[in-house]
């Protein structure tokens, strides 16, 4: 996505809006997660289960998201196995999602 809003408008700024969006990265490059990580939390946050999970279906990441542990998803102690599907799944993840959001603290410590 990042490299897709460089060869348009050529701002870092909004290169590193995007790139940074993911906690992952910002971790990965030791900065602080943009602002855009936020909105992304709260789009989870408000998702209904049913759509996240078709969504997911769909593109096959669930399946990516629930076994690998190099997504955010599992980083934060939401571990794919164990649990009965991918609704129960999401639910732990939205749940995390909403922790963020209420605390604004996109990067606790132990996940950092």
């Amino acid at each position: 996505g990042s490299n897709i809003i460089w060869s348009l408008f050529h701002d870092y700024t909004l290169d590193e809006l995007v790139l940074y969006h993911s906690r992952f990265q910002a971790k990965h490059d030791g900065v602080a997660p943009s602002k855009l990580c936020l909105a992304d939390k709260y789009g989870v946050a408000l998702m209904p289960s049913w759509l996240w999970v078709l969504l997911g279906r769909l593109t096959g990441e669930i399946k990516e998201y629930m076994a690998q542990e190099k997504y955010e998803i599992n980083q934060a102690q939401v571990k794919g196995e164990g649990y009965k599907d991918e609704f129960e799944f999401f639910h732990a993840y939205k749940k995390k999602c909403q922790e963020w959001i209420e605390t604004g603290n996109l990067m606790p410590k132990g996940e950092t």
